[in-house]
């Protein structure tokens, strides 16, 4: 892999940034402006770039979370289109180290192309990622974009004590409210 597109597939795996961002026009034309000779991927090209790097990002990422005690997360639901036309659960955990260091990072996406957003897929889709990271730190707080099939899901899983709280994303419902 060629040192830039390494380097664009950490940023984007680092920083959370949405894969689409390569179908920005502004954003192609920034790398293209770095390196004349570099072709930037598409969206989907860059997902399976992500795939291919996602063990060592995976390994590093747990090597992090070692010395980390809990961990709250947030589930979110979003609909992929128009190339994927699916819907995804991500689970993406936040943290603060010894340094009192505030960290976040994507610990798993699921794509849910024909269950939906059901509650009993959810509760599939997180505790599979739960399980991919036992023995890392225990889920403390799960906060959500409040979809009434997430709300649920989360309000099982503290009932079978996957989790020790539950949270509606402040952010989010601010966004539904203004409606942005």
């Amino acid at each position: 892999m060629l040192d830039i597109q390494r380097k664009l597939v950490n940023a984007v795996a680092e920083c959370n940034l949405p894969l689409s961002i390569m179908d920005s026009e502004e954003f192609r034309d920034l790398l293209t402006e770095l390196d004349p000779q570099y072709q930037p991927p598409c969206a989907t090209d860059l997902a399976e770039l992500v795939d291919e790097q996602y063990g060592e990002l995976e390994t590093t990422l747990k090597g992090a979370l070692a010395t980390v005690t809990d961990i709250s997360f947030t589930a979110d639901c979003a609909t992929i289109g128009p190339v994927m036309q699916s819907d995804v659960v991500t689970l993406e955990g936040h943290w603060i180290c010894g340094n009192w260091r505030a960290h976040s990072a994507v610990l798993g996406v699921q794509l849910a192309a024909a269950e939906g957003r059901t509650v009993t897929f959810l509760s599939e889709a997180l505790t599979g990622l739960r399980e991919r990271w036992r023995g890392q730190p225990t889920l403390f707080a799960g906060i959500s974009e409040g979809a009434a099939s997430v709300l649920r899901c989360l309000a099982d899983m503290k009932e079978d004590r996957i989790v020790k709280e539950s949270y509606r994303c402040a952010h989010h419902c601010c966004h539904l409210i203004v409606g942005v």
